[in-house]
């Protein structure tokens, strides 16, 4: 019951209240619901002229302008869309003006994909995290890469014309010559009854030939296991006899799909990858630019399975970490330096894990797995060293967490003595009298590696890339380099400024290769100590003299190098993988200079010319990566347009760029000698009272 009123409490009548007025629907009804005064939703269109068919408009507005025709509506999107449209054209021309051009690569990598780094699968111009490539993802400056974009960019300002490389991928199917023809296959068989090791091998098109895999294991021991010795050959060969007889027959091996025994067929697999990359030529026949192995290294990884679960399959973690570093000689022969960086990441954190840098725990193994780990971490510790120099990425290894010892000039026959002998007799066995082996050269690698590093905290790390180096750092270095060799051979000691001549004598083979590329790569690091001397603007405290002084020096190394590697015999296989680096670097530097100090022409011209020339017959004689083949095309390009270009006129060029860039330009002398250019430097010297500036084009190591 509703409650009375105090009105109606009281008796009172009151009129009753006045119905409010209906509030006007003006502001958001549309047109036809205002002229015949109905109620309107406000929709666009609204419900009502959509049940009556007509057509609705709103022609008001209220104070945020929100009610408008539908057909202004339509033209508002139309032209947003186009405003949209045209933004994001001049954003990306924008960009195209802010982000510096990145200059792609002639062609593209090997046409097989699968060789390629994952980085260099990317755009030219895009990185990892959308960067330009222009702009280093690094401190150090090392690659050849980077050597040949600085000469290359310095011609083009020089307006130097040559040739331009432009190809493409072949349009020919991948083949290998170790895959076999379609009419040449082993006829279908029940799968079932094959061995798992060659069913993976026939998926991956591989045919097992003993008189060719004799050949090609040959081939990795003399040509491979001499630079970088960390198996045991006996133990090799007899894994690779065992193979034979168990898993390449029609018998099927219980022991196959095990872990140890996965294992060891990809170890012996990659044996053979690393022999048939060295024996492999681009030009000895069609299939030349595919015969490097890479058939037997994918059935290597396909048997090895994930590399993260590899130590979890074999209780032999040093026989695992063998593995492991097969793949990344492998690789980096091939220049896929990008995979390889990744695997021997991996393999020096398990080492690290196991503790192979300490010489407490090798030394607590016995003598046979102790040898074996030493020699396996210093090969790791110098093949990371060498990623580190060639890709101009810092290396893993810091030289503060190792004490673990150098390996033992001990012979292969001491080595399988002392794996025979147990524990009881291992006091028994007594080292034998220093014989020949690649220990001494390994030993050697070490130094050199461990210089690399010093050098490259000096120089090329994070904090020092910028600064430039004053004469007295170089000099330290310098006196480092030479004190690191005190406790080497006296075969693989040398000082490029005062060389020794060392004759090959009865050597093998071997021996001398081991020799010449340790007096090269001596010399090359020489050079990558006296290169930012050669970048860094002049400062007050470098006078120019200096500067002409240190570009001499470095021409001379080069032309050391030059030497060095022309006076290796004839009749040995030197256009070989492991000078190939150290001369091309070497050939870039000397036609730097000479870009840069057109006086060295006369001296050095022709030794440079001959050196890029000389490149040709490591791209003939064996095999090289693509990219490789495009850096000695355009190098042989460049160095031709600059070397016999005529004089003059290629003085006024570099004269006419430095002053253009107001830089003064270098006294030079068009037909006198580099010591007339030194001499007129020296003169004028004095009367220099402003800071001269000088870009430099000399590049890496």
């Amino acid at each position: 019951m509703r409650p009375e009123s105090a009105d109606e409490m009281e008796g009172g009548s009151s009129p009753p209240k006045k119905r409010a007025k209906r509030a006007k629907y003006v502001p958001k009804a549309c047109d036809q619901c205002k002229k015949r005064k109905i109620k309107c939703d406000g929709d666009s269109p609204c419900g009502t002229c959509l049940a009556k068919g007509v057509e609705c408009r709103s022609s008001g507005t209220d104070m945020r302008g929100r009610w408008r025709s539908l057909a202004d509506r339509n033209e508002s999107t139309r032209t947003s869309r186009d405003l949209a449209s045209r933004l994001s054209r001049i954003e990306q021309r924008l960009s195209g003006m802010k982000t510096p051009e990145v200059r792609s690569q002639d062609v593209q990598q090997d046409s097989y994909h699968d060789v390629r780094d994952p980085e260099e699968r990317r755009p030219s111009g895009i990185g990892p995290t959308g960067v330009s490539a222009k702009v280093p993802t690094f401190s150090g400056e090392t690659s050849i890469t980077h050597n040949m974009s600085v000469v290359e960019n310095r011609l083009e300002q020089m307006g130097v014309q040559y040739p331009r490389l432009r190809s493409a991928s072949p349009s020919y199917p991948f083949r290998s010559c170790l895959t076999p023809s379609p009419e040449n296959r082993p006829g279908h068989r029940n799968e079932s009854q094959r061995s798992f090791f060659r069913r993976v091998l026939d998926a991956n098109g591989v045919v097992p030939d003993k008189q060719q895999w004799n050949e090609l294991m040959q081939t990795f021991c003399e040509e491979v296991n001499i630079l970088v010795p960390f198996l045991h050959l006996p133990s090799l060969w007899k894994l690779y006899e065992d193979v034979w007889d168990t898993s390449l027959g029609d018998q099927i091996d219980s022991r196959e799909k095990s872990g140890t025994k996965r294992v060891q067929l990809a170890h012996m697999l990659l044996c053979l990858a690393n022999g048939r990359c060295v024996e492999s030529s681009r030009s000895e026949h069609d299939e030349g630019r595919y015969s490097v192995g890479w058939s037997l290294y994918n059935a290597a990884r396909d048997i090895f399975g994930d590399l993260l679960d590899g130590f979890r399959q074999c209780t032999d973690q040093i026989f695992v970490l063998q593995t492991y570093l097969l793949m990344v000689v492998y690789l980096f022969r091939l220049d896929a330096h990008g995979s390889a960086e990744k695997v021997i990441a991996l393999s020096i954190s398990h080492a690290h894990h196991i503790g192979l840098q300490r010489d407490r725990v090798v030394s607590s193994m016995n003598p046979f797995q102790a040898e074996l780990s030493r020699r396996l971490w210093w090969c790791l510790y110098l093949m990371d060293r060498r990623l580190a120099i060639e890709t101009g990425r810092p290396f893993l290894i810091q030289d503060v967490n190792v004490d673990v010892g150098l390996p033992r000039n001990v012979s292969d026959d001491w080595l399988t003595r002392a794996q025979s002998m147990n524990e009881a007799n291992m006091g028994d066995l007594e080292l034998p009298e220093p014989e020949i082996t690649s220990v001494p050269y390994l030993i050697a690698m070490t130094s050199y590696s461990r210089v690399v590093g010093k050098v490259w905290e000096a120089l090329y790390g994070a904090a020092t890339s910028e600064s430039t180096p004053s004469p007295l750092l170089n000099e330290y270095l310098e006196h480092l380099i030479t004190q690191s060799q005190r406790g080497i051979q006296k075969e693989f000691v040398y000082d490029p400024h005062h060389p020794s001549e060392t004759g090959a004598g009865d050597l093998c083979w071997w021996q001398v290769k081991q020799r010449s590329i340790m007096r090269i790569r001596w010399s090359s690091l020489y050079l990558l100590v006296r290169k930012p001397m050669l970048q860094k603007a002049w400062t007050p405290d470098q006078p120019a003299p200096e500067a002409i002084k240190n570009e001499v020096i470095c021409m001379r190394l080069a032309q050391s190098i030059f030497d060095d590697f022309n006076s290796m015999p004839e009749q040995h296989p030197k256009h070989t993988f492991p000078f190939l680096h150290y001369i091309t670097n070497a050939t870039i530097i000397a036609l730097g200079l000479i870009i840069r100090q057109p006086s060295f022409k006369s001296e050095y011209g022709e030794l440079t010319l001959r050196a890029a020339r000389s490149l040709w017959e490591h791209c003939r004689k064996t095999w090289v990566s693509g990219k490789m083949v495009r850096i000695v095309w355009k190098l042989n390009q460049m160095a031709d347009a600059t070397i016999n270009s005529p004089g003059d006129r290629f003085s006024s060029q570099n004269r006419n760029l430095e002053e253009s860039a107001t830089r003064p330009t270098l006294i030079t002398s068009d037909s006198g000698s580099v010591s007339a250019t030194v001499a007129s430097v020296e003169n004028q010297s004095d009367r220099e009272n402003s800071k001269s500036k000088e870009t430099a084009i000399v590049c890496n190591q």
